[in-house]
């Protein structure tokens, strides 16, 4: 009996054992080793951090349009202005050959007028009082029509002969230093068309000429 009963004490051992081992695990408490945290599955995001992103993103493709759109619309101004330039200059250009062209087509005719208006003012100065009024009417009437052609005589003409203004027809000498170049009398009238000479006017004007010394002065060079 003695036998069996060490028997079976020797068979139960282990179990006692196996206990002991999860006790002393369990007092030595957790391992050092900190196991690596699991990531966090895809689309575990919260939903205001969802939302910001995809505000974000809105902003920003949003942006770039109207970047784009600026841009363009800066390519179409600056196009514009090109091509408006392009036809101002072009229109002016134009505008000058026409100018130029009726010019002269018109001159021929213009001077004409001139002419007969040259004319009709010498004989006033030697007309009867009588005729007069006949000669200033036809004058007048002249002058209305040069006026609608942009041509009207010369006014405050500088007394100092000017080589855009006057044509020197004739010189008269003068002793007096400060008469020099200055217009003695007015021949032909002049005319302005616009702001340009459209015939000078045709003047007589003074010279100086020092006096000359008498023969026989001593102080004769």
């Amino acid at each position: 009996m003695a036998m069996t009963t060490n028997a079976n004490s020797s068979e139960g051992d282990p179990a006692p054992v196996e206990h002991s081992e999860a006790q002393a695990a369990e007092a030595a408490g957790p391992s050092e080793e900190t196991p690596a945290p699991e990531a966090a599955p895809e689309g575990s995001e919260e939903p205001e951090e969802r939302a910001f992103a995809t505000f974000a993103t809105g902003v920003e493709t949003m942006l770039l349009k109207l970047d784009s759109q600026i841009e363009l619309v800066r390519a179409k101004i600056e196009a514009g202005a090109s091509e408006r330039r392009t036809s101002e200059a072009l229109y002016e250009e134009l505008k000058e050959y026409k100018e130029k062209l009726l010019y002269g087509l018109q001159r021929p005719l213009l001077n004409d007028l001139l002419l007969l208006y040259d004319t009709v003012e010498g004989q006033l100065d030697h007309t009867p009082p009588e005729s007069r009024e006949r000669f200033e009417f036809v004058r007048r009437e002249l002058l209305e029509i040069l006026f609608r052609q942009d041509i009207e005589p010369m006014a405050n003409v500088e007394p100092k002969v000017d080589r855009v203004l006057h044509r020197v027809v004739k010189v008269e000498p003068t002793d007096d230093p400060t008469k020099d170049r200055v217009v003695a009398k007015v021949v032909r009238r002049g005319f302005l068309r616009g702001e340009k000479v459209f015939r000078p006017e045709d003047v007589v004007a003074f010279r100086f000429e020092p006096p000359r010394a008498p023969e026989g002065d001593p102080n004769q060079a």
